[in-house]
């Protein structure tokens, strides 16, 4: 992949680096970030189940098409710009084997919620890292989903629990 350098690439990379920083990454052991894709199938069109198995757990991270980016020059004759954005956040991990659905289903909403806002300063969320100058000043985290690979979707891309995660940032 090409270097990040202009700002909505760089925009991406930083939230990628909050990511990182939180308290409910490190729970996600051996988890890869990627930018607006996953890597290609080895072969074919889409992944096979090993493949995405072998992905896992991973976060994928672009940009939304509409409201996505916004640079506003805010005075007149000057060079300061406000700069806005949007962007999604695909979170996926396999299901632990020998893990009942409801475990299952509270550890998930316990890394999701470590990783968007854990109430801790000292082991953050991205909506706390979102104040401090060394990471993307986010403003807004929603969940917009959550879901674990229907049983029948199973022997095709493994069982899976994923969380759609909706940001919203904006320049100090």
């Amino acid at each position: 992949m090409d270097p990040a350098t202009g700002i909505i690439a760089v925009i991406a990379e930083q939230l990628g680096t909050a990511i990182q920083a939180t308290a409910g990454w490190s729970d996600l052991v051996d988890a890869t970030i990627h930018y607006n894709d996953l890597p290609p199938p080895a072969s074919g069109v889409d992944h096979t189940k090993l493949e995405l198995v072998n992905l896992r757990p991973f976060a994928l991270i672009w940009t939304i098409d509409e409201g996505g980016f916004t640079a506003t020059r805010n005075t007149t004759g000057g060079m300061c710009v406000d700069r806005t954005g949007q962007l999604l956040i695909r979170i996926e991990r396999n299901v632990p084997a020998d893990t009942s659905d409801a475990d299952a289903e509270r550890q998930w909403e316990n890394i999701i919620s470590r990783i968007m806002d854990n109430g801790d300063p000292a082991n953050p969320g991205l909506i706390q890292l979102g104040g401090d100058p060394r990471y993307l000043p986010i403003t807004s985290i929603t969940r917009l989903e959550s879901t674990r690979s229907a049983p029948e979707k199973r022997t095709e891309i493994g069982d899976a629990q994923r969380a759609f995660l909706h940001v919203i940032w904006a320049s100090e």
